[in-house]
């Protein structure tokens, strides 16, 4: 029995994750579908619901543990900064946005509509809602600086002199470091701007992917608040 608790199956998950929910549309099945590939192998659905960890959820351990993952990251960027540990990170950085943005689109555009969707606790999940934006912007900081790196001159982005503490700046300066790219992703994720500006047609792209994962996060982030005062029930969710 323990040995059947703990095995996992990516085509159980698949077939429970993708099926049809009620009155969807055409849009909604795309999502349903989506979602459902990506959530099936993440870490987070073989971590849920095991006990290993006491009290505690080994999902919310998943979730938390990717704090220290990405700052981990953002150091062995700021110390080797070499091709392979770039491509690692990068790789690392979109890998973690992704899983982030199919399991939370999935639970409140999917799951909510099943019968048998239950909130384990609203606090929990407007927490760990949250938690993902914060993620998230590690995660856009991770990415710009990588590709900026692995592929200059497609990502530019710069402010005025006199917004830097560069002495040698006499014009404009781009950002310098992990900090500067984390913290222009911030300004960018939830929308309230920052000294760094694009400069090229990469980085405005760039800036509007940003500025659009955001608000949608956030949006979400509001959705399982109201979700969880207006339902009975609960849900199992990261």
């Amino acid at each position: 029995m323990g040995s059947r608790r703990s095995a996992y199956s990516i085509g159980r998950q698949w077939r429970e994750l993708s099926k049809p929910t009620e009155n969807e549309s055409l849009v909604e099945a795309l999502v349903r579908i989506a979602t459902a590939g990506v959530r099936s192998v993440s870490p987070y659905r073989i971590l849920l619901g095991r006990s290993w960890l006491g009290g505690s959820l080994p999902g919310d351990a998943y979730v938390l543990g990717w704090w220290i993952l990405l700052i981990l990251a953002g150091v062995a960027v700021s110390v080797l900064g070499n091709t392979g540990v770039l491509a690692v990170v990068l790789v690392v950085a979109l890998g973690r946005f992704v899983d982030i943005l199919a399991i939370q689109t999935g639970v409140i555009l999917v799951d909510h509509k099943r019968r048998d969707h239950f909130f384990q606790s609203i606090e929990r999940s407007v927490l760990l809602a949250f938690n993902n934006v914060g993620q998230t912007i590690l995660c856009f900081g991770l990415v710009g600086l990588t590709l900026s790196r692995l592929a200059p001159g497609w990502l530019e982005f710069a402010t005025d002199c006199h917004n830097s503490s560069v002495s040698t700046c006499t014009g404009l300066i781009a950002p310098q470091s992990v900090v500067d790219y984390v913290y222009m992703s911030a300004g960018q994720l939830l929308t309230v701007g920052s000294k760094y500006v694009p400069v090229n047609a990469g980085a405005e792209v760039f800036h509007m992917v940003s500025v659009a994962m955001g608000l949608f996060l956030i949006a979400l982030s509001i959705a399982f608040f109201v979700g969880g005062i207006t339902s009975a029930r609960g849900i199992r969710t990261e």
